[in-house]
């Protein structure tokens, strides 16, 4: 097996970067480290994806410990030689007591193929955009997309495998196709120290682990036999066949308070909320990536969007975007331009609880936001949007610009891609993103546009109206609706014999969750109620109901009286020894907003 060995980069004669200038090309980013790994890593594989193949990509994250014959290669094969802790800090995480190793892989996509030295690149390669991925990853920084539609952008994403590193170390596995389209395993390493001077000559800080070279100032990543035995024998994932990918290991990674399992609980869920577009189905009924999180080698859950109680709405929303037919065309008059298309759903079903992830990416205060993208199908943001007048009546958006604009949105995403800023953008370019964003309010502002309709024959209806704006339209969550006293049935002047009393509040029937609206009985003679229920509108723009339009009607269930006792016919007739507090049971369709009453139907003196 060759040898590996550790070489320095010192600042040429005409300048160079820093290994401080690298750590700090993503800023400060808003989000937790982890978080930002995630995203830019997935980025990356997504960028390196085979397209001659029809397989998703495979995306793949693991937490381990490193133990016995593992641990020991690590020290005796990556540490020797290193830089010292005053340079690096590498030896101290490998020495420290049960080191932690996080490994990003990805399958079927092309790998880190194309020339191993700067000095090795043809023009031609360049002009005929041959692969430059090694390079670009391993040995250059800020190089620029070459992916069409790609989501990278500044080619920057690579410090966030570093800011993941305590010791600011990777080794890269990867199997790519050479010159000759043969399979190629390269195995190497790379590390961000701290710049200094030494023998009166100025290092950059940058170090790399590998193979001997020619030129005693470079390395060469060790190849095929030596690549693949020392890959086994540092823990990193194999490769099937005649599968190409790349597996990263972030040595030491920095948890951030977080206990190991904390921390994969945290990469699952930011696969969730950063990449859940990518594991929707495409037109062929296969997503386009696949993601799995595993802790000491064991799988975690990483549900599907689908059926995540916020993102399953997003997912609705995200159909909506792709149909032309439901979808909102959001434009510029001058120039004139299509922007792109808007998709808009909402629901009624109880909020949901949001993680860590989801409050960290800007939903910390339910989920009212549009989910903008580009053409690559990764999260940009989570643009807030009005809530409703009620905070339990939520809904999610999906915009996308269209591909002839994916290069004007691409060119206003900072390093971190989690934004569009127009201080870069010039000319119509800027006048676009603005634009949207314009549209983008002026459809928010729309969509949650209240319209309350009446139910035919409601003596009191829409309930609530004159102390609150939503005033009875009931949504399928906890605690919205009638006021607390809203009178229902009575004299005019007298006070009300049936009077709702606070809010509905959901409540399980028969293993279904429906609505309970408690009733005060308090009358002296006998009278027959009947339920006022009908589907109610909300919003005039794209998404809006129709109050006439055919669809599931709201289901009586029951009226519960005081003793518990169920009585299922409509009609209700109550008198004196009645009195108490009843609750009208009533399912409403899902997702969707019912407006809920009681109308009198006879009224006679009490015997």
């Amino acid at each position: 097996m060759s040898s590996a060995r550790w070489v320095s980069g010192a600042v040429p004669a005409l300048g160079g970067i820093t290994s401080e200038g690298i750590k700090n090309q993503l800023g400060r980013p808003a989000l937790d480290r982890l978080t930002v790994l995630v995203r830019e890593s997935a980025q990356n594989s997504w960028d390196a994806a085979d397209r001659s193949s029809h397989d998703p990509v495979e995306f793949a994250i693991d937490i381990s410990t490193l133990r016995g014959k593992a641990l020991a290669a690590w020290r005796k094969k990556v540490a020797a030689g290193a830089p010292g802790p005053e340079h690096l800090d590498l030896v101290p995480c490998l020495e420290s007591a049960a080191p932690l190793i996080l490994t990003v892989s990805d399958r079927n996509t092309t790998g880190l193929a194309g020339p191993t030295r700067g000095d090795a690149i043809q023009p031609e390669e360049t002009a005929n955009s041959g692969p430059l991925d090694y390079y670009n990853f391993v040995l250059m920084v800020g190089a620029p997309r070459d992916t069409h539609l790609g989501g990278g952008t500044y080619g920057f994403g690579k410090a966030s495998y570093y800011g993941a590193s305590a010791a600011s170390t990777i080794v890269i596995s990867t199997r790519c196709r050479n010159d000759e389209g043969e399979l190629e395993h390269r195995l190497v390493g790379c590390a961000l120290g701290h710049s200094y001077v030494e023998d009166g000559r100025m290092f950059t800080g940058r170090h790399w682990w590998g193979a001997k070279a020619s030129d005693p100032a470079a390395i060469e990543p060790l190849r095929n036999h030596d690549a693949e035995a020392l890959a086994d024998r540092l823990g990193l994932p194999p490769f099937e066949g005649d599968q190409l990918g790349t597996s990263i290991a972030i040595v030491c990674p920095q948890l951030d308070g977080r206990t190991p399992e904390e921390a994969a609980s945290h990469i699952a869920e930011a696969m969730l909320w950063h990449l859940w577009p990518k594991m929707l189905n495409d037109d062929d009924g296969t997503p386009e990536m696949t993601f799995s999180v595993s802790l000491e080698g064991e799988p975690l859950d990483v549900p599907h969007p689908s059926t995540h109680p916020a993102l399953r709405l997003f997912v609705d929303a995200y159909e909506t975007q792709r149909a032309a037919s439901r979808s909102r065309l959001l434009a510029c008059g001058n120039p004139r331009q299509d922007l792109g298309r808007l998709g808009l759903e909402r629901t009624f079903l109880p909020p949901p609880a949001l993680s860590e992830v989801a409050v960290e990416a800007g939903l910390h205060d339910g989920v009212h936001h549009v989910c903008l993208m580009r053409s690559a199908n990764l999260v940009v943001k989570y643009l807030a949007g009005p809530p409703m007048p009620d905070e339990h009546v939520w809904y999610a958006g999906v915009f996308k610009p269209g591909d002839e604009l994916d290069d004007t949105f691409a060119e206003a995403e900072p390093p971190t891609h989690d934004d569009w800023v127009t201080t870069q953008l010039v000319g119509d370019d800027r006048t676009f993103v603005n634009t949207t964003f314009t549209r983008l309010r002026e459809a928010l502002r729309e969509f949650t546009a209240p319209l309350e309709p009446q139910p035919e024959g409601s003596e009191a209806m829409p309930l609530g109206a004159a102390s609150r704006s939503l005033g009875g339209l009931i949504a399928r969550a906890t605690g919205f609706g009638a006021s607390t006293g809203e009178s229902v049935a009575g004299r005019p002047g007298g006070r009300s014999p049936v009077r709702l009393v606070g809010e509905p509040q959901w409540t399980r029937h028969d293993d279904t969750e429906v609505l309970a609206q408690e009733l005060a009985v308090e009358t002296g003679k006998t009278l027959t109620i009947t339920p006022a229920l009908a589907i109610a509108v909300w919003g005039g723009g794209t998404g809006g109901g129709d109050a006439s339009a055919a669809g599931p009607e709201p289901q009586f269930v029951g009226w519960q009286a005081p003793d518990g006792t169920l009585h299922t016919d409509t009609a209700l007739a109550l008198s004196p020894r009645d009195n108490g507090a009843w609750h009208m049971l009533v399912a409403p369709p899902e997702d969707a907003m019912i407006s809920l009453g009681i109308r009198q139907a006879t009224e006679t003196p009490a015997e």
